[in-house]
């Protein structure tokens, strides 16, 4: 299924966790840019394959799977020109933390369309997340 075009600035946001996901979109609104938000990684990719995205902001570890999944099972086409970044609760200074490091790393190494993924940890850095989408969308 081809994306289809939209204009630039169009964001998905994907998390399972209900109250983050409405906090999110509300910190996000002012931007001024068209957000869609969905709760699993299937509904994730339904929507990346079917929607043209400018940036997605996903939640690295889902309940259907984590988000790095997501994005590997998703054709070059679909992910091609989308910043991605993915966030997640576990702490930077965790074993987890180092471990969703390394998927990620190895992930990038065998899909260079997906070099440009950032990892965050949330809800400590949303000011900064919120900076970086904002510079993603322009």
């Amino acid at each position: 299924m081809e994306p289809k075009s939209v204009a630039p600035g169009r964001l998905l946001i994907v998390d399972d966790n209900e109250p983050y996901l409405s906090l999110v979109c509300a910190e996000l609104a002012d931007l001024g840019y068209p957000i869609e938000s969905v709760m699993t990684g299937a509904a994730a990719s339904e929507k990346i394959q079917s929607q043209r995205y400018s940036a997605v902001l996903m939640d690295y570890f889902l309940e259907d799977g984590t988000g790095i999944d997501v994005l590997r099972n998703l054709p070059v086409e679909a992910v091609k020109n989308i910043r991605i970044l993915l966030v997640t609760a576990t702490p930077p200074e965790s074993r987890m933390w180092r471990d969703a490091q390394k998927c990620l790393a190895d992930v990038q190494s065998q899909r260079p369309e997906l070099a440009g993924i950032k990892l965050l940890s949330k809800p400590a850095e949303l000011p900064i997340m919120k900076t970086l989408i904002a510079a993603l969308l322009q």
